[in-house]
Formats: C-alpha cells, structure tokens, sequence
C-alpha cells in the first residue's frame, strides 16, 4: 500500500459515524514530557463545576513511524477526534496525545497526569482507556499495571496470545504495533467492555477475543462482552453498518455507568 494510499485511507480521515453536538472546549499540545513533542489535548464538557472523570485513547502504535507513512499523527486522525468530541459532549473529559515510544509514553502521560490532575480540572480517581484494534494490545499492558484506572473498552482489537496461538504476536511484526505482555502472566483486569465485530477480518483477532474473554471468565474478571455478528473492523467509521450508533451509544453508556455517579 502506497503512503498516498494510506494518506487518503478512509480509516484515518472518516469521522465515527455518529451525530455529535460539541459544546465544550479542546486545550491542544499541552507538553507532557521532557521530549517537547510529546504532547495531548484534552477534550473539555462545556460544563466544568468541578473536576471532571476523563477517557485516554491509548495508542500503540509509534508517532514517528505512523506520521511517516500517512502524514499524521494518531491523535490527529479524525476517528480519534470526533469519538474524542463525543465523549466531552456527553459529559466526559477526552485525551489524546503523541508518543514516540508507545510502552513508555503512556506511562509517563499518566504520571503526569497524576501529578497535574487539580491544574487540568481531571479527577484523578475517574480515569478510563478506550482502545482499538492493534492498539488493545498496549492498553492492556496499562490496565495490568495501573490498578488506578476506573474501567476500560476495547474496541475489535488484538488481545492477548494463548498457548495455542500466536497470532497476536504475528499480527505485532506485520503491522508493527507494539506488544508488550506477550509471553507474560494474564492481567488483573478493571471492568472491562470489549466489543467484538463478528465478521472482522484481521487474521487471528476475533480467534484472540474468543481466547480473551475464555481466560476473563477463568480469572472472575469483571469483563463485559459485545458481540456485533454482523459488523466488520472499524464499524464505526467504515460502511454503513445498521447497528453503528446503537452500538456507539451502549459504549457511551458503560462509561456514564462507571464515571458519573
């Protein structure tokens, strides 16, 4: 695939196929690290009476290598904006951010975000992922290790490999996002959404969500499945899926569930 190609790739520039009436407010490229390009916005709700609970879209895919081939960065495709959007419409801070290194970014977001909680009106005790398809795999790296974080959705994403399968693993060379428990201990999980689109055509994905939730249910892990028979990899963005906005809805609903009380 040629970087025109993926320049003009509908993934990266469709917006969620959604309606969202944003009413709130976008503070862009506040530094986050001691690298000056390691930067976030966050989406505000119009309505900030107090600290606000926020969703991070975590990435696991490096910037530099992504802005390479398509010409952005992650924060900057418009499937991250407008889910981003809809989150501060709904009530609920949204983050996104760039990374060059995607395990330890992540990391050093959070920390800061820890440290600067009360400067950026975020409540440092509603703190959410959302995450999809190759980047799960990180966003779960970040659930095993931070017990902080409230809940988490992952969106028709590679989870993590079985003994009877490497597929993930696979799936990290060629598409070249980062992978970071392989080989490792299953994780202790928050409440977890996982959305699964039936008729996904990444080889090996649904294969390591079916292995996923079996291993869920063997730990007791407060995990919450949604099967899309029907629905093909990013279905929220791509065609014109019936159930899109139903589906959208249910995961805004898990979150209002978890951080608005």
């Amino acid at each position: 695939m040629s970087n025109s190609t993926l320049q003009s790739n509908p993934l990266f520039t469709s917006r969620i196929n959604y309606p969202i009436e944003l009413d709130g407010h976008c503070e862009k490229d506040i530094v986050y690290g001691t690298d000056p390009s390691l930067v976030m916005d966050i989406y505000y709700p119009k309505a900030l009476k107090s600290r606000v609970s926020l969703v991070i879209f975590v990435t696991g895919y490096p910037d530099p290598g992504f802005q390479q081939m398509t010409g952005m960065k992650l924060k900057e495709v418009q499937q991250y904006i407008s889910w981003a959007q809809l989150f501060a419409a709904s009530g609920i801070a949204a983050l996104t951010y760039s990374n060059v290194d995607p395990k330890k970014d992540i990391f050093t977001l959070l920390k800061f975000l820890g440290k600067n909680a009360s400067a950026l009106g975020i409540d440092p005790d509603k703190i959410s992922i959302w995450s999809c398809s190759g980047n799960v795999p990180n966003a779960l790296s970040v659930l095993a290790e931070d017990t902080s974080i409230k809940c988490a959705a992952l969106l028709y994403g590679f989870m993590v490999d079985s003994c009877d399968s490497q597929a993930v693993k696979e799936a990290s060379k060629t598409f070249r996002f980062v992978n970071p428990l392989s080989g490792q201990r299953f994780p202790k999980l928050p409440s977890t959404l996982v959305v699964r689109a039936g008729m996904d055509e990444m080889p090996g994905l649904n294969s390591s969500i079916d292995a996923f939730i079996s291993q869920c249910l063997r730990h007791n892990t407060p995990v919450t499945l949604l099967n899309l028979p029907n629905a093909r990899h990013a279905f929220d963005v791509i065609g014109h899926w019936a159930g899109t906005e139903q589906t959208i809805r249910s995961i805004l609903a898990f979150f209002q569930r978890h951080l608005i009380r």
